[in-house]
């Protein structure tokens, strides 16, 4: 029988063999005989995993990155990295980190599969633009939807990134919503990612059913020539701070209700919104600065002051733009708000509410005839005659809208519909990426006709990979038209596929 304390004894003579091992592969001759030659005098150095073992029995681990961090800062001819099949985390991460910030010599690092998690890739995100790196491969690692969120953070601000590989990473219906979001060219998305692999995510019980249509229309929208703006990443920031809250409303300049619906949001997620804010560098926006300046007190002050006293406002005003509301109805609500706005206290923003309130009712001095006629058909009222309307013709008023919004909204419409720049939420991108893997999206053939509405606008995609999806007959159909209009496109992968003999002819 094999004592307890002889089996510890073992297991610490195996691990002294694999550091004896280590420090064998990490001498300057060794890690030189795993460098290949490149192109301009540059080499790469290759130190997978799986070589490794099959020479030395063992696999690099987190202080080994040291080490070779430390050898390629000797020989600034090595150009490109390859780290893949190992067992380094994000301790190593963090050092490899570390060296990318202080040297711009890496213009390739593959680490896939190894041990890294989201904390690796938010050490990532933190070089922001100062990653020279044009091509990163940290697919086969489990960084999940939290990594994949900070490497959107990271295309936000990054312009030198041309190929990215996350498949395989246990992203979510989140992560991949964030990755989408940092490339989409209508929400001034990255502009230089030529290659982007988001193939395997995690299974459709995880991913919730990850909405594939919405994907699809996604994925059509990301990587145009747009350069990259701030705003992106502060978006981005703002969905990680503030996960589950919608990001603040924009308010219309003319149009007052917008204005209290944004004091009600506000109100509403005060906390969140300075933990953003707080985050954010003054030095990048002026805006940013002057907003850091306001007294927080008075601030939180004014605005529960607002929301608690005139919420119905705001309300009323939705109320009175909807369609097909009875003049009775109309009116009763302006009364409700008029009650609600004198009974307020007597402070220097509710006087000048009322005093603002009375002036619009005295300037409308159809608003009173409006009220004539209203109160005449419940016997209010015996008048006759109201200006030029006579009492026969008060019936017809019983719809009769006391705002302009069914004016405005009809010559909206017109407007849209003879504008030569209408606007479709079509999938109209692709301009840059040459690459896109999308493997085991669960995409059928309704999906590949929204991104179809993308590609036949496409004029770069060189290489589509829609390997294991759900796609069938009426998706090879679609795919053949496309072909037909002789794209650039020069590989359509297809595979596992639910195409049968009528969408291969």
């Amino acid at each position: 029988m094999v004592r307890f304390e002889d089996k510890e004894d073992s297991k610490e003579k195996y691990k002294r063999n694999e550091e004896e091992k280590r420090s064998l592969i990490l001498t300057d001759i060794f890690l030189k005989t795993f460098t290949k030659k490149l192109e301009n005098k540059k080499r790469e150095l290759i130190l997978r995993g799986n070589d490794l073992f099959k020479r030395k029995g063992c696999r690099l681990a987190d202080k080994d990155v040291e080490v070779v961090c430390a050898w390629l800062m000797e020989h600034p001819e090595v150009t490109a990295l390859d780290l893949s099949y190992n067992r380094i985390t994000d301790a190593g991460m963090f050092t490899l980190v570390s060296f990318l910030g202080e040297t711009d010599q890496l213009s390739r690092l593959n680490i896939m599969c190894n041990d890294i998690g989201w904390q690796g890739a938010q050490k990532l995100a933190e070089l922001e633009d100062k990653l020279t790196l044009r091509s990163l491969r940290i697919n086969g690692n489990k960084i999940g939807s939290e990594g994949g969120k900070y490497l959107a953070l990271l295309l936000g601000c990054n312009s030198s990134l041309q190929h990215l590989d996350v498949g395989e990473t246990d992203q979510t219906a989140s992560g991949l919503s964030y990755l989408t979001t940092a490339l989409r060219s209508d929400r001034g998305g990255n502009g230089t990612l030529q290659l982007l692999d988001l193939s395997r995510p995690l299974p459709s019980n995880n991913m919730h059913q990850m909405e594939g249509s919405h994907l699809a229309e996604s994925i059509g929208l990301i990587a145009d020539k747009n350069s990259i703006k701030h705003t992106t990443m502060r978006v981005l920031l703002f969905q990680i701070i503030a996960s589950g809250i919608p990001l603040p409303p924009q308010p219309v300049l003319a149009r007052w209700g917008t204005w209290l619906d944004a004091v009600n949001y506000y109100a509403d997620h005060y906390g969140k919104i300075m933990e953003v804010i707080d985050a954010l560098d003054s030095t990048d926006s002026s805006a940013v600065a002057a907003v850091k300046s306001l007294p927080s007190e008075q601030l939180l002050e004014d605005i529960l002051f607002i929301d608690s006293n005139f919420k119905i406002v705001s309300k009323s005003i939705i109320l009175l733009e909807s369609s097909k509301l009875q003049l009775s109805e109309a009116l009763n609500i302006v009364y409700k708000v008029s009650q609600t706005v004198i009974q307020n206290n007597n402070s220097l923003i509710s006087e000048k509410v009322k005093c603002k309130l009375r002036n619009v009712i005295a300037k409308n001095s159809a608003y009173s005839q409006l009220r004539i006629i209203n109160d005449v058909p419940s016997g209010h009222d015996k008048t006759s005659e109201v200006g030029v309307l006579k009492r026969s013709d008060f019936p017809f008023f019983k719809y009769a809208p006391i705002t302009s919004c069914d004016v405005e909204r009809t010559f909206s419409q017109y407007k849209n519909c003879l504008s030569d720049h209408r606007r479709r939420f079509t999938l109209q991108s692709l301009k840059i990426l040459k690459e896109l893997h999308l493997q085991k999206f669960n995409f059928n053939d309704s999906d590949m006709e929204l991104m179809m509405m993308g590609l036949l606008h496409n004029r770069s995609l060189l290489l589509l990979d829609l390997t294991c999806n759900n796609l069938g007959s009426d998706a090879a159909a679609l795919l053949a038209e496309y072909l037909r209009t002789k794209p650039q496109l020069r590989a359509l992968l297809l595979g596992h596929n639910n195409i049968r003999d009528l969408g291969a002819t």
